[in-house]
């Protein structure tokens, strides 16, 4: 009997240790990302099995952002703040046309003084991702990121541009949300875009949501046409664009004839699908962002809209709901000022628009002056004024934000609403 006993605490002695052995490797194959954010409150938790890899320097942040074999299993996470200061971001001919397909977690910390640059005349899209398909980017703050281009680039006809990407396609369901951008600049030349978060949009199994932005100081500039704070342009047949939860404060400027520049959407062609609600606009037709001459302090030239510049889906594809729209519609010459509209500039489609209102915007007139009147000959689409030379009143305000999610909404003492970070 004592053998037997002495027996069988042995072999519980041997399966305690036996379990213990595969715990702590089932946390090594886990990975110790996992651990480490037990550790750290101000990291999200992730999914058991789910390996995430750590960026700390500004190195890590390019070496792996711009390798040439993304796939949907990279997974990338920011621990610190992140200064770009005296980093040199190359762009090249290895990384230019790099697509991303993974996820970037900026877990609410900042990238800053970063300047993404090129003087190619033939490279495609710039963006600190040239170009997503699938990917996710969420929870990150953008303070003074720069797109340049140097004179060769600004020459040509080349580049769509975007804070996050030049361009998105190729399918899946891609989604950027809570992203925070201060004081930052978008350049591009090509009329596929210009946009504060992404250039160009295309393609039709691509179901791609933006959500929960705020943006202060966004200055875009298209030596061409197709501009917005979110996005340049939506190519057609796109299957769905979602906009949601935005508060923008923006410069966007085009230079062509035919700028096609809006306060959300540059340009959505025929049979693309886009909804937007739940949006705080306040956009301003100014390039005051690319220096040169040619361009500097000069306005949007024609078709220019509060929310979209040009628009040529139909109702059941364009949803506008809940978007209130300040600024101004300024265009570059008297000329051009008959094709603007507080939602959309031009419309040669439909659309179903709802809860929509605008005040406070500056025109210019066609005897050359500028003031809080729209002309009678205007042929954009309009919303719904609520005060012509001044903001809404606090009531105003208080009645408008029950359309809005209060956990994500504040309002201040004037009552505007405001997305809170």
């Amino acid at each position: 009997m004592t053998t037997s006993k002495s027996f069988n605490n042995s072999i519980k002695k041997i399966l305690i240790m036996v379990a213990i052995a595969i715990i702590f490797s089932s946390s090594s194959l886990i990975g110790y990302s996992y651990w480490d954010l037990l550790e750290d409150t101000n990291q999200s938790i992730i999914p058991i099995g789910e390996w995430r890899t750590p960026i700390s320097t500004a190195q890590e942040f390019y070496d792996y952002l711009t390798k040439d074999d993304s796939v949907s299993g990279d997974s990338y996470y920011l621990i610190n703040d992140i200064d770009f200061s005296g980093f040199t971001w190359k762009l090249n001919s290895s990384n230019n046309d790099v697509i991303f397909r993974g996820t970037l977690d900026g877990d609410g910390y900042t990238i800053s003084n970063l300047t993404i640059r090129t003087n190619s005349s033939t490279y495609t899209n710039i963006g600190i991702f040239p170009e997503i398909n699938g990917g996710t980017v969420k929870n990150l703050v953008l303070d003074n990121v720069e797109i340049s281009l140097g004179s060769n680039a600004l020459g040509a006809n080349k580049l769509r541009g975007g804070l996050i990407a030049g361009e998105i396609s190729g399918g899946g369901t891609p989604l950027i949300t809570n992203i925070t951008i201060i004081d930052c600049g978008v350049r591009a030349t090509r009329g596929a875009g210009a946009g504060g978060i992404v250039g160009f949009i295309k393609g039709n199994n691509t179901d791609l949501t933006i959500s929960n932005i705020k943006a202060t100081g966004l200055k875009v500039f298209n030596k061409t046409s197709n501009s917005g704070s979110i996005i340049g342009q939506i190519n057609k047949n796109t299957k769905s664009v979602t906009i949601g939860n935005i508060d923008m404060e923006a410069e966007i400027f085009a230079n062509n004839n035919k700028s096609y520049s809006g306060g959300v959407v540059g340009k959505i062609e025929a049979g693309a699908s886009l909804t937007i609600s739940n949006a705080i606009i306040e956009a301003y037709s100014i390039n005051t962002l690319e220096t040169d001459s040619n361009w500097y302090n000069k306005n949007t030239k024609r078709y220019l809209g509060g929310i979209i510049g040009y628009s040529l889906t139909d109702s059941s594809k364009l949803s506008i709901t809940n978007v209130f729209f300040t600024g101004d519609l300024i265009t570059n010459g008297t000329a051009q000022s008959i094709d603007i509209g507080t939602a959309i500039g031009l419309n040669d489609g439909s659309y179903t628009m709802s809860n929509t209102y605008y005040s406070m915007v500056e025109f210019n007139h066609l005897d050359g002056t500028i003031g809080y009147t729209p002309e009678s000959g205007y042929t954009g689409v309009f919303s719904t004024l609520v005060n012509e030379s001044s903001m809404p009143s606090n009531s105003w305000w208080d009645n408008f934000a029950i359309n809005f999610d209060n956990s994500i909404w504040g309002q201040d003492s004037s009552g505007r609403l405001y997305l809170i970070r």
